[in-house]
């Protein structure tokens, strides 16, 4: 199979794999059922403390004994209402966006210092949840360190939870963070990505490409590049060199060196906060990074793997494909580069903060009720179990009689 085969049978090309129209639509239709759902859970909330408000003060009018309510009301009988106010879908895409950003100096920064696959994971993973849950349901600052706990786990990069939850205690902004704290939204996380953790990055490609194109240096300082190159294996190509006259392409080289730094910058920081995974290929977005640092370069590199049909439609559809996956790539990294409006994320965040769902609010309460009640499941399918059991061995032992039971006098 090819590296094209496998990416399209993976789970990241199935499940996680969007045009533009389709990525919008899935956004809007989250925050959407998002917003009805918080709506709806602040409503039973003033139910709930309507109902205990009239509870207490009945309780103090009998106390009273003179029939005197003490709940303040509007003169037509009730508390005026007013409606929650919730995130649009880029108010959402902000906050996903700057805990991305924070997730990408937690993991690679003191004191984690985690491989950069690991923390690009953590930040797939983290965005992967977010299209289909709301932050208004799960805040952001709750996920991000189980989405970054289960990344090491994934990547296969192992990290005791304790030690885990000690380094994560290090970091400015995340102190008095329990075991609890991350353990209780994984199962939420993993129900999120359909249990489906496989990530693929450009990071193999990048490193592939590095080393092809000092293969293509050693074959122009041996000879000019043969028209087949494109046909040719690493061993051919090495024979062709053996036979052929030296010449000189430092420029090349020194074209190559220079642009692997910055590629590689753009893949660690704009490609992961981006929606790049989302549109684009792996090998895609590593050859929007090159095109967008060194245009030069890639266009020759593709020209000698197109010599043969370089007008041919698919030829022309992946420049297309390459020059969105550029411009996608370029626009992130000038707001990356730019000041952040700390103003703007403040005014988001106090409106997030005015209408989370009140319901899951509490990550940790939630998760342990959930096991009291499997716990309770657990019990009573095992008494179950139990009399079933007794029947059949009661069953059994009639059964040993060829005539069955006793006949039981009236």
């Amino acid at each position: 199979m090819t590296e094209d085969e496998l990416y399209r049978a993976s789970s990241q090309f199935r499940l996680w794999n969007f045009t533009p129209e389709k990525l919008v639509s899935l956004r809007s239709e989250t925050n959407a059922i998002a917003c009805r759902s918080v709506r709806e859970a602040f409503k039973r909330k003033r139910a709930r403390d309507q109902a205990l408000s009239a509870e207490s003060s009945n309780t103090a009018s009998d106390a009273d004994g003179n029939g005197v309510s003490h709940g303040a009301a509007t003169k037509n009988g009730a508390k005026e209402v007013k409606e929650v106010e919730v995130l649009t879908v880029e108010e959402e895409m902000k906050m996903v966006d700057f805990y991305c950003s924070n997730m990408l100096n937690v993991g690679t920064g003191e004191p984690f210092n985690f491989p950069i696959n690991v923390t690009g994971t953590s930040v797939q993973l983290f965005k992967r949840f977010y299209l289909s849950h709301s932050p208004m349901d799960y805040h952001p600052k709750q996920i991000m360190p189980s989405a970054l706990f289960l990344a090491t786990k994934t990547e296969g990069h192992h990290t005791a939870l304790k030690i885990f939850v000690e380094k994560l205690n290090q970091v400015p902004g995340l102190n008095k963070v329990t075991a609890e704290d991350v353990l209780a939204p994984e199962f939420i996380l993993t129900q999120g990505l359909r249990f489906c953790f496989d990530v693929r990055h450009p990071y193999r490609g990048l490193k592939g490409f590095y080393l092809e194109c000092r293969i293509m240096d050693q074959a122009m300082k041996a000879s000019n590049l043969p028209e087949n190159f494109s046909n040719q294996t690493e061993e051919e190509m090495r024979e062709n060199i053996k036979r052929e006259t030296k010449k000189t392409s430092q420029d090349f080289l020194a074209d190559v060196d220079h642009g692997y730094g910055l590629v590689r910058n753009t893949l660690n920081n704009a490609a992961l906060v981006s929606d790049a995974y989302f549109l684009y290929t792996p090998s895609q977005i590593l050859f929007g990074a090159w095109y967008l640092h060194k245009p030069a370069l890639i266009k020759y590199y593709l020209d000698m793997k197109l010599s043969q049909n370089p007008n041919s439609p698919s030829a022309q559809k992946l420049w297309d494909v390459i020059n969105d996956c550029t411009m996608l790539l370029e626009e992130k990294e000038a707001q990356i580069g730019a000041v952040a409006d700390r103003a703007q994320l403040s005014r988001i965040d106090k409106k997030l903060y005015k209408c989370r769902n009140p319901e899951k609010i509490d990550l940790v309460g939630l998760n342990k009720a959930q096991k009291r009640d499997a716990g309770k499941e657990g019990q009573l399918d095992e008494q179950k179990a139990k009399k079933r059991k007794m029947a059949r061995e009661k069953s059994e032992k009639e059964g040993d009689d060829l005539f069955g039971p006793d006949l039981v006098k009236p």
